[in-house]
């Protein structure tokens, strides 16, 4: 499979060198993640488009930092034909006391809740994600066998109003918060999961191992 990578920028809330932020993804798949094969899509939205995502598939009211469309799994496919199913990715407003990805403290941070999403307030996305991404490998597989990582093949949403607001509360730039959303997004669709302490523990870990390693070969602030 031709790696792909696709960036769309639907949002205004802050400047983003998306070059940039191609570059920093590939060498976070490519070279530390050892990844020559991979589909993902990143989509930089504001918060009431996240919001309307948030509502749509997770019957969350409000915004989020980060969700994760895995399209590895085409049991887990709708009506309408769609690849997608959801992880919910979230990381809790207190990394200290991790709160479960259902919990409304989790997910209601910097927008209102937007109750139930009319058709206008949904926009490209909707006809981003019901196109079905075909997978070059069945789900479970790997590239080169077993000790290989999994192939990513997905979509992640990242709200820069959560960014922002973020990086004010961990006294961090919104930059590195952008940064830290993909790796995390990045490690859900290689199969991390933070549901439980124990495997959140290990995955906020290696999240905070790569992005050390993309920050000595990165500056962030040129966004």
């Amino acid at each position: 499979m031709k790696p792909t990578l696709l960036v769309a920028n639907r949002q205004r809330v802050q400047r983003v060198n998306t070059a940039l932020l191609r570059r920093i993804t590939r060498c976070l798949l490519e070279e530390l993640l050892a990844m020559d094969a991979y589909e993902l899509g990143i989509h930089l939205v504001a918060a009431k488009e996240m919001a309307a995502v948030n509502w749509t598939y997770l019957r969350h009211t409000g915004s989020t930092d980060v969700i994760t469309f895995d399209h590895s799994q085409p049991e887990a496919s709708n009506r309408k034909g769609s690849t997608a199913r959801l992880v919910p990715g979230f990381r809790p407003l207190n990394r200290r006391a991790p709160v479960a990805p259902t919990s409304k403290s989790a997910v209601s941070r910097v927008s209102q809740p937007a109750g139930r999403a009319s058709a206008d307030t949904l926009p490209i996305w909707k006809s981003a994600i019901q196109q079905v991404w075909k997978p070059a490998l069945r789900a479970g597989s790997s590239v080169g066998g077993p000790s290989r990582p999994p192939v990513p093949h997905g979509e992640l949403f990242i709200c820069l109003d959560d960014a922002v607001a973020q990086a004010r509360e961990f006294r961090t730039t919104w930059q590195r918060e952008l940064v830290r959303y993909i790796v995390h997004g990045v490690l859900h669709l290689c199969g991390h999961d933070d549901h439980a302490a124990v495997p959140r523990r290990v995955m906020k870990r290696e999240e905070n191992r790569l992005l050390r390693e993309l920050s000595r070969r990165f500056d962030f602030r040129e966004h």
